[in-house]
């Protein structure tokens, strides 16, 4: 067959197959009107949805006038909401018992200082302001033996027209009872009286 379907031409293998193709259509036609007719199909009939159940359990609310008489209405619950509602009552605060008077502990007040004590304090910052320059300008320190001895000193703050501070005014005397008035001109003092101390330990030994 196959080597008989190589030796055709075209245009007979094509009447070929339109000859078939009509063929198997008049078949088909012949076994579609022989064939009994199909029973339609009927749709689901819809089911019918339940009714909803009423509320409150299951009771049927019925008219405002067959509800119970115990229910207030609605003008009475306005009336309630409009009424002003009592204060609560507090109860009374207990006071604590008085305490004995020999119990409290004695009150101590604080110490006002003296005059001595406020004279004795700025000698002491004067004194310290001074060994403060002389360890800066020279390197002597307070162990020094003899730096300051038979010096007193004192200081008092100094303000400017409005009232803000501008250092302190400083009053130094030596053991001869010499008076300085600066940090510097009384440090000078110092080193001064430390290069002639070994000249006048000399002279107080030769008299």
């Amino acid at each position: 067959l196959g080597r008989a379907l190589a030796a055709l031409d075209f245009r007979t293998l094509k009447a070929l197959r339109n000859a078939a193709t009509a063929a198997l259509d008049q078949k088909l036609e012949a076994a579609l009107e022989d064939a009994p007719p199909s029973p339609k199909r009927s749709r689901p009939s819809a089911t019918p949805k339940p009714a909803p159940k009423p509320r409150d359990g299951g009771q049927a609310r019925g008219p405002p006038s067959h509800r119970s008489s115990a229910e207030p209405s609605k003008t009475q619950w306005r009336a309630a909401e409009k009424r002003p509602s009592k204060p609560e009552r507090r109860a009374p605060r207990s006071r604590p018992a008085p305490r004995p008077k020999g119990s409290e502990a004695p009150r101590t007040r604080p110490s006002v200082p003296t005059d001595a004590d406020e004279a004795s304090r700025r000698t002491r910052d004067a004194l310290d302001a001074l060994k403060s320059r002389l360890r800066d300008k020279s390197g002597v320190t307070s162990t020094t033996p003899g730096l300051l001895t038979g010096w007193t000193a004192t200081r008092e703050r100094t303000f400017r027209g409005n009232n803000m501070p501008n250092g302190y005014a400083y009053l130094f005397k030596d053991a001869r009872g010499n008076e300085y008035h600066t940090l510097n001109s009384a440090a000078s003092a110092v080193l001064k009286a430390l290069q002639n101390a070994p000249a006048d330990a000399a002279a107080d030994a030769a008299a």
